[in-house]
């Protein structure tokens, strides 16, 4: 009878922790106990993000996705957007957000300035499946620059130095050309509307904007994209759009099951109104570029 019952025993020990393994998520992702977590959203192509100047060029909404990661995975997003990114950053600071899903100069600035350590889970693509930005040089019809080689001698319209891919990426390009700006020749813009504009009231001659301003974004209310000329990009690319958590407050078994979900959103797994190709693993950001 003893050894009978500790048979038995031994039995239920086993089942209990084949229980215990089943509803653990692990690396493996899958669906776990329901957890709601508070994300910052400043995503440029979403609706309820995008600044004013982007219009209705902004189509990107994010219900589908979170139906899908709640039942797929346990996991609620609880939205929260933001236009303006110093909301968004004290909203970070004061300890209100588990997470952000924006572009990545903006969220990783804001994560160092809250002294947390924030997790990449994946980065968004566009509807093209790029998921990296760069930044495009652009003309305005009738600008006497044609070439890159044509910018040391006319004004040159860049974007601020936390403004990498309008920034550092541009001159990088021109250096490895063996191009020098005079300081006198560039003008900061603080966005690409601003620069467009800029190009239009022949204030500059030539300028860099962000790659998606040009088709979803700043370029559609100042005048007619068709009449701004694109006559180079950058030679490198940086993160666009990319989803991170605070590694505190979210832990890594959770971390895990939305990281799973989000890369299952390929092909015909993506909701329709994320205007997107999918979800991908983590553009890297160049080591050698210091980050804003």
């Amino acid at each position: 009878m003893m050894k009978k019952s500790l048979g038995l025993l031994a039995f239920l020990g086993l089942l209990m922790v084949a229980g215990c393994q089943a509803w653990q998520p692990g690396a493996g992702g899958g669906r776990g106990p329901a957890v709601t977590l508070k994300i910052g959203v400043i995503d440029p192509l979403c609706q309820k993000s995008a600044c004013s100047c982007v219009s209705d060029a902004a189509k990107r909404a994010f219900e589908g996705m979170n139906a899908q990661l709640t039942k797929a995975s346990g996991i609620t997003l609880e939205m929260a957007y933001f236009e303006d990114p110093q909301l968004l950053d004290r909203a970070l600071r004061e300890g209100q957000l588990d997470g952000m899903i924006g572009k990545y100069t903006t969220c990783g600035r804001f994560a160092r300035g809250a002294k947390r350590e924030f997790v990449r889970l994946a980065d968004i693509s566009e509807p093209s499946g790029k998921a990296d930005l760069r930044g495009v040089f652009i003309t305005y019809k009738g600008s006497p620059v044609k070439t890159l080689a044509d910018i040391p001698s006319h004004v040159f319209g860049i974007g601020y130095p936390a403004d990498t891919e309008k920034y550092f990426l541009p001159l990088e390009t021109l250096k490895k050309r063996g191009l020098v700006v005079a300081a006198d020749k560039q003008v900061e813009f603080f966005d690409c509307k601003s620069a467009a504009l800029a190009l239009m009231e022949k204030r500059a001659d030539v300028a860099v904007i962000s790659d998606y301003a040009l088709e979803y974004g700043c370029i559609v209310v100042v005048g007619d994209p068709k009449d701004f000329q694109v006559i180079g990009r950058t030679d490198r690319a940086l993160p666009f759009t990319t989803f991170m958590v605070d590694a505190q407050r979210v832990p890594a078994a959770v971390r895990n099951r939305l990281t799973a979900g989000l890369l299952a959103m390929t092909g015909a797994q993506v909701p329709a109104d994320l205007f997107s190709k999918g979800w991908v693993r983590p553009v890297a950001w160049p080591k050698d570029i210091l980050e804003p």
